[in-house]
């Protein structure tokens, strides 16, 4: 459990496929769309506006983003992600269908297990910087779900 602060990004949001090479074209796409505006980059991540469990690779309703380190009068659209509180879990390796089904079922059996609930939509936070772009097998893959505790009475 982590309480993540609110994160600034630039995001390009679709129906997009889902895999390692349409995600470094939007990532780059993104990434000049940021040097073009004079921002300063800080992470890259995706964001499932999906059932992780069920969502179709070829054509899923995702948001790449990238994180910024801070934000002033630019005139690119800037999105906020909320701060809150996130269920997390890491792994290390190329980001699949089969390892993010298998940490998002974890999380959400720690979720259930501990009286929480989500409260917004998954996230895969890559903690890699550009040049480990081209060597996936090294990425650190942080999947994190926004969760609120249910109230009993």
């Amino acid at each position: 459990m982590k309480q993540l602060p609110e994160r600034h990004v630039l995001s390009d949001r679709g129906f997009y496929a889902c895999g390692m090479e349409p995600s470094i074209v939007k990532f780059t796409e993104l990434f000049h769309k940021i040097e073009a505006s004079g921002l300063t980059p800080e992470g890259i991540m995706t964001v499932y506006h999906e059932n992780i469990m069920d969502f179709d690779r070829a054509k899923s309703d995702l948001e790449y983003c990238v994180m910024l380190e801070s934000i002033g009068l630019e005139t690119a659209p800037i999105r906020t992600l909320p701060q809150g509180d996130y269920i997390t879990a890491r792994y290390c390796g190329i980001p699949n269908d089969t390892s993010c089904k298998k940490i998002y079922s974890k999380l959400q059996d720690w979720i259930e297990t501990h009286g929480y609930i989500e409260s917004g939509d998954p996230i895969e936070y890559y903690i890699v910087d550009r040049a480990q772009m081209l060597k996936p097998e090294d990425f650190i893959v942080e999947l994190q779900v926004p969760v609120r505790k249910v109230l009993t009475l």
